[in-house]
């Protein structure tokens, strides 16, 4: 099964209206929420979270970035879905086709508003190396850059940093 890392961090952007939401779902759709943490830009509030689309279902949990949530009222925000940190494995092999690790926060000098993917993709037994970077700007709330790939220094700085927190990953399958 080839993967490739663009189309597999590849960002969904969608509008979702809500209405009165159960406490174990925040939009039409996203159950099993956990909240990972804040991202205050400007005025904005952006609200990570670990969920999935369905309930009782194969699909796998993805890492969501939702704005300005209010439970209780109707509201309509916009949520990018990312995949989640961790091993991904071939639901029929089993063999790995992903492996990653993502921080969250000030984790670039000049950015308070980062999440940044590191990791390796695995193809025909040949692995390659990654760095995803999703970034505030002022124009636009979160972009993907063309940035260089971090280093194995560069990634022990991210560790070590007080205002970048990494995402606890989790094992799953592919999607069939």
């Amino acid at each position: 099964m080839k993967i490739n890392s663009t189309v597999f961090f590849a960002l969904i952007l969608t509008k979702i209206a809500v209405a009165n939401p159960p406490k174990n779902i925040v939009s039409d759709g996203l159950f099993e929420r956990v909240e990972i943490g804040i991202i205050q830009r400007d005025k904005e509030t952006w609200h990570i979270l670990r969920g999935r689309e369905c309930r009782d279902c194969d699909a796998n949990i993805s890492l969501w970035l939702v704005k300005h949530i209010h439970l209780g009222t109707p509201e309509e925000f916009t949520s990018i879905k990312m995949a989640f940190p961790g091993e991904y494995k071939d639901y029929e092999t089993k063999k790995p086709i992903n492996r990653s690790r993502a921080f969250w926060g000030a984790c670039l000098d000049n950015n308070p508003s980062t999440i940044i993917w590191v990791g390796e993709s695995f193809n025909n037994g040949k692995s390659s190396q990654f760095t995803e970077y999703l970034v505030s700007t002022k124009s636009k709330p979160f972009v993907k850059p063309k940035m260089p790939s971090l280093s194995k220094t560069d990634i022990k700085k991210l560790e070590t940093k007080k205002t970048c927190k990494e995402i606890t990953g989790i094992d799953q399958l592919s999607e069939p």
